[in-house]
């Protein structure tokens, strides 16, 4: 049978009891053997909050159609809070509990109503690190890809491996005025040369849909790592492609990303 992972998250109350009453639930309802990861507190993602995140990672086997299950996930959360997880003008909202079914074996679909894997899973620590516990067996869903921004392909529970997680809180901005602040306009579409330890050009990965470079930086390295190694063990020369600017980064052993100097 398929192993489904979900991911379960709460910044309102009492958030490990919250997440907790969920994953009681859909074993109840399920009426399957979960395993269960360590809690993630985090900060809110794509929006601010005074309130702190508790992530709950879990994982089990069912016979049961991803569409479905998807339904079943929405119909647990529902009956624990039928908040928006959205506010009036569109943008993210604190909630009470929050739901996400993020792979299901090697299940790839991309339809309006589920898209399998979960698009944005390789941008969000708080899904990486549960998920690392709960796939530590080579191969699990290996065989699953699916075209991320406009290039590469990129493997589904393979983003699950030990790496180093690009931290945007310590991101320094690029040295060129006209990509300062570490932002990107998510039309443009940016180029990422990856450079091995020798300066050889490793692999070139191409995408857009991003807001900053940390996030371009993270697609590129899972989509790619040409070599299997450690995201610092690369150089990373950015390029927006509609400005011209461009910039070169490294990732420390902190998961700091760092801008290099300009090469001459």
């Amino acid at each position: 049978m398929p192993l489904a992972h979900v991911n379960i998250g709460s910044n309102l109350g009492d958030g490990l009891a919250n997440v907790s009453r969920a994953a009681d639930m859909i074993v109840a309802r399920l009426g399957v053997e979960v395993r269960r990861a360590e809690p993630v507190v985090c900060e809110p993602w794509g929006y601010s909050s005074p309130n702190p995140y508790v992530n709950l990672g879990i994982a089990f086997d069912t016979a049961i159609g991803p569409v479905e299950l998807l339904r079943i996930l929405r119909d647990i959360e529902a009956a624990i809070s039928p908040a928006s997880h959205r506010n009036a003008d569109g943008s993210y909202a604190d909630r009470l509990i929050d739901i996400d079914l993020i792979a299901m074996g090697d299940t790839v679909t991309d339809t309006p109503e589920l898209t399998l894997p979960h698009p944005r899973m390789h941008l969000r620590d708080f899904v990486l690190r549960p998920g690392a516990q709960l796939a530590p067996r080579p191969g699990v869903a290996s065989s699953a890809a699916r075209p991320h921004g406009g290039g590469a392909s990129r493997p589904a529970l393979n983003l699950y491996r030990p790496m180093v997680v690009i931290r945007k809180d310590t991101c320094n901005p690029f040295f060129t005025p006209a990509m300062n602040n570490n932002h990107i306009s998510p039309e443009n579409s940016v180029k990422i040369e990856i450079f091995d330890p020798d300066g050889h050009c490793a692999a070139t990965w191409q995408g857009s849909g991003f807001h900053n470079i940390q996030e371009a930086v993270t697609a590129a390295y899972e989509g790619s790592n040409p070599l299997n190694m450690p995201a610092e063990d690369y150089v990373y020369r950015v390029t927006d492609l509609d400005r011209g600017t461009t910039a070169r980064y490294r990732i420390d052993a902190g998961g700091r990303l760092r801008i290099l100097p300009e090469e001459r």
